[in-house]
């Protein structure tokens, strides 16, 4: 099982268990015979204290470290947003820019400032990249530009 994986299962499992304790617990507030009712809004409030400690606040924290590399990761990223008719393909060239090999792409972005272009949003025109896209390109330049 990849190490992605069993996060995603780890983390499904701490949240199915505080679901499990929260019903515990909401359970007993009311099989409980000699409890008094007053307490009932101090309990649930430990109870959603607990639930909302378990939950997990964004989908970034369920992507494990990569090493993305330039054929593997980037190269589909950039063919399918970037290198296109009109934009950045070896036939258009817009502003001079190509981007169909590797080559093309790493002078992009180690001397034309493409990755500010796409963290600012103002690249690509027509789309913008999801998070998970932008994290894979800024893990290619932070690991060197691996091929």
């Amino acid at each position: 099982m990849s190490k992605g994986i069993e996060t995603q299962v780890q983390l499904k499992i701490t949240v199915s268990n505080c679901f499990f304790y929260v019903y515990w617990g909401i359970q007993s507030i009311y099989t409980t015979p000699n409890m008094k009712r007053p307490y009932l809004p101090f309990f649930l409030l430990l109870f959603t204290l607990l639930f909302t400690a378990c939950s997990s606040s964004s989908e970034s924290e369920i992507i494990d470290p990569i090493e993305a590399t330039y054929t593997k990761d980037v190269k589909t990223i950039i063919d399918n947003n970037c290198a296109t008719s009109g934009c950045h393909s070896s036939s258009s060239q817009s502003a001079g820019i190509a981007l169909s090999t590797f080559e093309e792409v790493k002078f992009g972005f180690t001397d034309l400032d493409s990755w500010i272009q796409i963290e600012t949003n103002r690249m690509p025109k027509s789309y913008n990249l999801t998070p998970g896209e932008k994290e894979y390109i800024k893990n290619w330049i932070d690991n060197g530009y691996l091929e």
